[in-house]
């Protein structure tokens, strides 16, 4: 569910759009052409109040992106960055939104397949 509206926000986003729309959930198709990405729900928890559930839950979603160019994966980083940091609250294809916001994020080189790899993690609050 986290998925689709994620994915929604970012075929969306006509920054997003220009450099890829090959946004795909928990790996990338084998032949799929470079760049691409995934993302993936990679934490969980529900929120609390002293004496109850407080009906939200926090996520944390990763964001794997591929590119054969340097300069390309750092764009497409920066683009998807820009779409979701602070993403207005709302309900994106059923899913309700309340706040996203940027965590950490990492790169690194995949030798054998030459490919620049950027990982970028988004705190989501969102109700179940």
């Amino acid at each position: 569910m986290i998925g689709a509206a994620i994915r929604s926000i970012l075929v969306n986003n006509a920054t997003v759009a220009a450099l890829t729309t090959k946004i795909f959930p928990n790996t990338i198709p084998q032949g799929t052409t470079w760049p691409a990405m995934y993302y993936q729900l990679i934490g969980s928890r529900a929120t609390n109040t002293k004496d109850q559930d407080a009906g939200l839950d926090f996520l944390v979603v990763r964001f794997t992106i591929y590119s054969p160019s340097y300069s390309n994966v750092s764009q497409i980083a920066a683009a998807v960055r820009g779409a979701l940091s602070y993403y207005p609250r709302g309900v994106v294809s059923g899913v309700y939104i309340q706040r996203i916001t940027f965590d950490s994020g990492m790169e690194d080189y995949e030798q054998e397949a030459k490919l620049h790899k950027r990982i970028i993690d988004f705190e989501i609050l969102t109700k179940p």
